[in-house]
């Protein structure tokens, strides 16, 4: 019954003493904040898969959209918050940007706008907030964003649904 516990004690105190991470991908960054390693190679467009990489997905998913707009439905491409872009000052500094400064997010939103794909950029919003809410929408200790986060989004989601259909959810 006590396994759970156990297991975070014993990777608290092995963060605490060793600096060591029990959890694959997970790397400590400055001021001891915890990040997904996929989520910097993001951030930074080191997984860059080229210019016109989602075009025929992004495609396919406007047929979808516009499919379910016939039914009186609405879909909202959501572009997840992420802890890089919310705190990049404590990226190691072993990660590289691109020179050219493309990553594929960038390219999503571009590509999407282009198209009329209904989208909501948590990403950017998130980021935009950084320091100027009483709480972070993301700790330090975790990888993804926190309930404080997830209410933002919610909300945020919910206000755009309800002006893009003209209802009261």
């Amino acid at each position: 019954g006590f396994r759970p516990d156990m297991i975070r004690t014993i990777n608290q105190i092995d963060f605490n003493l060793f600096k060591k991470m029990k959890l694959g991908a997970a790397i400590v960054g400055n001021n001891n904040n915890l990040f997904w390693e996929d989520y910097i190679m993001s951030y930074c467009g080191e997984d860059y898969k080229g210019d016109n990489y989602p075009v025929i997905s992004l495609c396919k998913l406007k047929k979808i959209q516009d499919t379910l707009e016939s039914f009186g439905k609405t879909f909202v491409l959501v572009h997840s918050g992420s802890k890089a872009s919310y705190f990049p000052e404590d990226i190691p500094k072993r990660y590289k940007f691109r020179s050219d400064g493309k990553t594929n997010l960038k390219n999503y939103i571009r590509i999407a706008d282009s198209l009329g794909i209904h989208q909501v950029n948590f990403n950017s919003w998130f980021a935009s907030l950084h320091g100027k809410k009483p709480h972070h929408l993301f700790n330090r200790q975790g990888i993804h964003w926190n309930l404080y986060g997830a209410y933002f989004a919610v909300d945020s989601l919910i206000s755009y649904i309800e002006k893009r259909r003209k209802i009261r959810m």
